[in-house]
């Protein structure tokens, strides 16, 4: 392909033709490689639930909610890198995305091997907060010690998947991710059964598909693209603070869902061991069913950039309405198939009748909680691109704080004393999507005025295209 080919290819690709098509080709592959992800961490913890050992699922479940909270930080990162390669490259200043896209990966490296620094002096302190020393606790702090290894290459291939997204290439973005989770599908079951390391197989595999799904991304995005560059100290700290605007608050935002699970695993750790295995699989599971969700929001963010960055004001408002659209109807069909396959589920992992029928009643009544609660994450870009990154870290701070007001009134204080009922660990596990549900209802009404806000305009000539 000739220079001014392989340009041409990375600028503005999403400011002609229908905007919904645009979503779902990108929305499609993206959730596919998300499947990947949540399916391989799901099928690894089927392979230790034939361990046939509960505990061993409860400590998988608490290592990851632990660890989540650090990759959050690796997520906020990756849609600012979206927002800062997208935007230039609509504009057609490809030398400029170039540079951000350097600047951002660097920052995160430096950011992410922080936080995994800390979290490997604290990781017995908090775990300990959540279980007494024994078998659990022996396991998780296996599991977790390992695992924390492997998020500065999480942070790398996060962020290299966010740069191919904003240059408008789904298929190798997607298999970035894929690459990953398929190295991890044979990987895990060698090193847990025929290597006969059990847990601790688990962790190094997960090692090991973070490693490739890195490597392949560095790759696609210096070979193909030409995205990343030697680093420059001065250009990087000047960029720092651009990429700092967007990551800090989005940091605070990402943070609040691994935060919230986090407080409600010490309420559902109260109920024993088999509470806190239903709870991470059903962890895995919500992750698993939300892939169509988070396709969404990462096909809307370098959509709506590059509109938004044209100064295209209808297609910004057709990119927030066709993406709400579909999120509803998704959901809907989600639930559906959760709720009539809980059971069979239940069987699978060879949880107890506690764990069953925790499971049972979240599948039935707290999953319908996301189909306001996912407006919530798909809100984000809108806020991202108009300046208004702040607005995400509040919502998502105050659907906290009606969760917490749910688990207190449903279940009651940490130490067991009722408050208003005293429903068990069932309640527990629904409060998350219960708390959020608030916040996905003001989240498009605000995102929705801030497009509107833009000024009415006629169709673009774009659109027929």
């Amino acid at each position: 392909m000739s220079e001014s080919g392989a340009r041409n290819e990375a600028e503005g690709v999403y400011t002609a033709g229908p905007v919904g098509r645009h979503l779902l080709r990108m929305a499609v592959p993206a959730s596919t490689a998300l499947l990947f992800i949540f399916l391989a961490d799901l099928v690894t913890l089927f392979y230790i639930s034939l361990l046939r050992d509960e505990r061993l699922i409860a400590a998988v479940g608490l290592s990851r909610f632990i660890e989540y909270v650090v990759i959050s930080i690796g997520l906020a990162f990756a849609s600012a890198a979206t927002v800062q390669v997208s935007q230039p490259l609509g504009a057609g200043d490809k030398a400029l995305a170039a540079r951000r896209a350097t600047s951002c990966l660097v920052v995160t490296m430096v950011v992410l091997s922080a936080a995994m620094g800390l979290a490997q002096v604290f990781r017995g302190a908090v775990l300990v907060s959540f279980v007494e020393p024994g078998a659990v606790f022996d396991a998780a702090d296996l599991y977790l010690e390992i695992a924390l290894y492997s998020v500065p290459l999480a942070a790398v291939s996060l962020v290299t998947g966010a740069i191919l997204r904003g240059a408008g290439d789904v298929r190798r973005s997607v298999a970035v991710t894929v690459s990953g989770s398929l190295v991890a599908l044979v990987v895990s079951p060698a090193l847990i059964f025929w290597a006969g390391l059990g847990l601790e197989g688990a962790a190094w595999a997960l090692l090991a598909d973070r490693a490739t799904s890195a490597a392949l991304g560095v790759g696609f995005v210096i070979f193909k693209y030409r995205l990343l560059k030697l680093p420059d100290l001065f250009e990087t700290v000047r960029d720092a603070g651009a990429v700092l605007a967007i990551a800090g608050p989005a940091a605070l935002s990402e943070l609040a869902t691994p935060t919230i699970w986090l407080l409600a695993t010490w309420w559902v750790a109260a109920f024993g061991d088999s509470a806190l295995a239903a709870w991470a699989l059903l962890a895995r599971i919500t992750l698993l069913a939300g892939c169509g969700i988070m396709g969404l929001t990462i096909a809307l963010n370098p959509v709506l950039g590059q509109n938004y960055g044209a100064g295209d004001t209808g297609r910004t408002a057709a990119s927030l309405r066709s993406a709400a659209v579909f999120s509803a109807c998704y959901v809907v069909a989600v639930w559906a198939l959760f709720a009539s396959t809980s059971g069979l589920i239940s069987r699978m992992f060879d949880l107890t009748a506690e764990a069953s029928g925790i499971v049972h009643v979240y599948a039935l009544y707290g999953f319908a909680a996301f189909i306001p609660a996912s407006m919530a994450a798909l809100c984000r870009p809108v806020f991202y691109h108009f300046g208004r990154s702040f607005w995400t870290t509040a919502l998502d701070w105050m659907a906290n704080v009606m969760t917490l007001l749910a688990l207190v009134l449903l279940v009651g204080m940490p130490d067991g004393e009722p408050v208003a009922f005293a429903l068990g660990g069932a309640a527990a596990v629904c409060a998350v999507p219960i708390g959020r549900a608030l916040a996905g209802f003001l989240s498009l009404g605000l995102a929705w005025r801030l497009v509107a806000r833009m000024g009415a305009r006629e169709p673009s000539p774009k659109d027929a295209a």
